[in-house]
């Protein structure tokens, strides 16, 4: 192992990962999705951030989890200000998911 890999198990390793980093927020942790707020999620306020935009990108992991990421629009550049990973075999879920997402971080 090492600093980036905590367990042999991926989803046991991002969630022990997130726990050791104090820079980074769990939000969700399920079996089937785990959600963080970022570093970044609390450096701009609020009203610098003039656009939200929503990302995804699927088959990039030995998992294949789904990845999500919600970036704040400053001065034209975009931030990561969340990740959500959610299992792909959760189909009929995923809009629940992602409502639930964006309620928790509306709520920050």
């Amino acid at each position: 192992f090492n600093e980036y890999k905590l367990s042999e198990d991926q989803i046991k390793s991002t969630i022990q990962y997130l726990f050791q980093d104090p820079t980074c927020r769990l939000i969700i942790q399920q079996s089937t999705v785990i959600a963080f707020l970022t570093p970044l999620f609390n450096v701009f306020p609020q009203e610098q951030i003039t656009t939200i935009v929503v990302d995804a990108t699927y088959n990039t992991n030995r998992l294949k989890y789904e990845l999500y990421a919600i970036l704040g629009i400053v001065d034209g550049a975009g931030f990561p200000l969340s990740y959500l990973f959610v299992k792909p075999d959760q189909k009929e879920k995923r809009s629940a998911v992602l409502l639930n997402w964006f309620y928790l971080i509306k709520e920050q």
